[in-house]
């Protein structure tokens, strides 16, 4: 084989094997909110105004190395199949006050400085996908 034909070849093995080793990284890193549901300390229940959904304030305390981290999850009070205990605002480091949580309507939250509509996915806060926190 000539030169060009074998360079050629180790840059396309280099660029499948880089590919790979970042998909691997990236899924350890790429931690979704259902990952944290259920864990946790309750601090704090506040129901909605018409009362069908709670909001749970959990705080998950770090070891010696780590920092505290805080999630609210939604539950359905009325509804026994409806939404059990999902995160929708997960916060790291959680600093020393625990973010304010409010019910602006039946389905929305204000959490901080975030809005979360918890018919909307979209809308749920990640930390880790804070830009404001990663730049």
């Amino acid at each position: 084989m000539s030169f060009k034909k074998i360079l050629l070849w180790t840059v396309i093995v280099l660029a499948i094997v880089t590919t790979i080793l970042l998909a691997i990284v990236y899924s350890f890193m790429e931690i979704k909110l259902s990952s944290i549901d259920g864990k946790g300390e309750l601090i704090e229940t506040i129901e909605s105004p018409n009362e069908n959904y709670q909001a749970d304030t959990y705080v998950l305390y770090g070891n010696t190395s780590d920092q505290d981290q805080v999630r609210v999850s939604i539950t359905s009070i009325k509804n026994d199949e409806g939404i059990k205990d999902k995160t929708v605002y997960w916060l790291y480091p959680a600093g020393k006050a625990l973010p304010k949580v409010t019910w602006t309507s039946e389905e929305k939250l204000k959490i901080a400085d975030q809005t979360i509509d918890i018919t909307d996915e979209s809308t749920y806060y990640n930390w880790r996908k804070d830009k404001k926190l990663t730049e």
